[in-house]
């Protein structure tokens, strides 16, 4: 299956970078309207690194299906439609990922179905059945788990779950995983059940149901190892973008406990200060502790705080010493034998 991603956005970047991880096929266009000022740049968008993909308003390629990503939401829904009359449909298999108003996903299906779609798949996964909860038990598990968390909802949070994945399975672990975005499925893993940002259910119904469907997944895929990462940030940014108040991840903190959690930072130079008042606020908040700090290279343009959507520049990685991580720390073993030594040592039995 070839696959046309869009809209591209910088978003989309762990998708191509992390593609050998895909079970649906593969990438071969990158698309965005000339709208989003991407026509013409590298896969990558920023920095020194190249991929093989040029983003393109006009399709270059050829293609099974067109990968419609959340990003579509940046537009407005003429726009999205107009958009979406230009694009090579008909014949093709439709992957909607995208989290829109049933009225504007109902219009976008429409127009896929008369232009001739092939197929239209939603996003449905085995975590979009109705919330339920058998009873109110607190599940343990017995297999390590790795949480990575973020300051902010653009910290690359998706970079480190694929990274982590990459690196545990090429060393031989059988991982499961439960992911922030919503096309996690195509990578052969569980999205974040959509109850859990459902505001008809309570506090106390996801923190048990969310700890019943984890185990389940324990109990039917035997992983050696579970990732999870939590949506949104730990904590308001501000009073226009509150990220959830950082619920999400103090119900999944209160329905698991993670053995080794990554908190990921807006690009900057950091305190040892700064570093031991954030541990402590997960320390008493999501009752875990740290382990380590992943600088990100992405950082919010203060002229978008108080608009509906915030915008982002890119930064090079920051040296801070030898307290935190960044990309380049991925290129080495460094960081991913830190982590396996720590799980060992909670494991009462060699989990490699």
């Amino acid at each position: 299956m070839k696959w046309l991603i869009y809209p591209y956005t910088p978003k989309s970047i762990p998708i191509i970078k992390n593609k050998s991880l895909l079970k649906c096929g593969e990438v071969v266009q990158v698309s965005a309207p000339l709208g989003f000022g991407l026509e013409g740049k590298n896969g990558y968008i920023w920095g020194n690194e190249k991929s093989e993909y040029i983003i393109r308003n006009k399709i270059e390629q050829e293609i099974d299906g067109i990968w419609i990503t959340p990003e579509i939401g940046y537009m407005s829904i003429d726009e999205i439609l107009k958009a979406l009359e230009k694009l090579p449909i008909a014949n093709k298999k439709i992957y909607y990922s995208a989290y829109l108003n049933i009225d504007d996903e109902n219009k976008i299906i429409d127009l896929c179905k008369n232009k001739g779609a092939k197929e239209i798949v939603k996003q449905v996964s085995a975590s979009d059945i109705e919330l339920s909860v058998s009873d109110n038990v607190l599940y343990k598990f017995d297999t390590p788990i790795i949480a990575v968390a973020g300051t902010g909802s653009f910290t690359q949070k998706f970079d480190l779950q694929l990274y982590l994945r990459k690196e545990l399975l090429n060393l031989g672990y059988k991982v499961s995983q439960v992911g922030t975005r919503p096309y996690c499925e195509m990578f052969d893993f569980q999205s974040m059940p959509k109850w859990m940002f459902d505001s008809t259910y309570t506090d106390r119904e996801k923190v048990y149901a969310f700890n019943h469907f984890l185990k389940m997944i324990e109990l039917k895929e035997k992983p050696e190892v579970i990732i999870i990462g939590m949506p949104e940030g730990i904590i308001p940014f501000n009073e226009k973008h509150q990220q959830g108040f950082g619920l999400c991840a103090y119900e999944i903190c209160s329905a698991v406990h993670p053995d080794y959690l990554i908190m990921s930072l807006y690009n900057g130079e950091y305190t040892q200060q700064f570093l031991d008042e954030m541990n402590n606020l997960t320390k008493y908040r999501l009752h875990v502790e740290i382990d380590d700090f992943y600088v990100s290279n992405y950082v919010p343009m203060s002229t978008s705080y108080k608009k509906e959507h915030m915008v982002f520049s890119y930064s090079e990685n920051k040296k801070n010493g030898n307290m935190l991580f960044n990309i380049d720390d991925m290129k080495s073993a460094t960081w991913i034998k830190k982590l396996i030594d720590k799980l060992s040592m909670y494991s009462e039995y060699e989990v490699i």
